[in-house]
């Protein structure tokens, strides 16, 4: 009987380890300030520039030579962009560079992997701030060549930067 209550012991004793090790393997990790671009590939947009967005829209062929959508988090208010940044999205708006589409990470549409360009997404961001709006402002980011929208912002530029 005594072999049988210290085979007990140790069996509790045993359960008790596995349940200790256990319960730490579920504990939270320390909370750390995100990254811009964790290793999924999502972008914390409340840590970012517009131009470093920018630069995460580009295919590069040395980076995510196999990926064509970049996963959005969070949102930006309507100042995010500003003036100084519609310059220099201006200067890209003509860009034929292959881009990213730009997918929020709640967004359950995953967009087919056209071609899409730098100057077609930069439209987008120059719209947000054209009409004040957050960006990005729709679940799916993946704009097709619009020479009407494209041409509409470059009239709009010229008499906004007299301003």
């Amino acid at each position: 009987m005594k072999i049988y209550s210290n085979y007990m012991k140790y069996r509790y004793l045993l359960i008790l380890v596995i349940l200790v090790l256990s319960l730490d393997s579920f504990s939270q990790p320390d909370k750390k300030e995100p990254s811009n671009l964790n290793t999924n590939e999502i972008i914390w947009i409340e840590h970012i520039t517009v131009s470093e967005f920018v630069e995460e829209l580009r295919i590069s062929k040395h980076r995510y030579s196999n990926h064509s959508i970049l996963t959005v988090a969070g949102q930006q208010d309507t100042n995010w962009i500003t003036k100084d940044d519609i310059e220099f999205l201006m200067t890209l708006i003509d860009s034929q560079e292959r881009a990213k589409c730009i997918v929020m990470v709640i967004s359950s549409y995953l967009p087919s992997h056209n071609h899409h360009t730098l100057g077609d997404q930069v439209l987008e961001l120059i719209n947000a701030y054209r009409y004040k709006e957050v960006f990005p402002s729709h679940a799916t980011h993946c704009c097709d060549s619009d020479v009407t929208l494209k041409e509409s912002i470059k009239k709009w530029w010229e008499v906004e930067r007299r301003k």
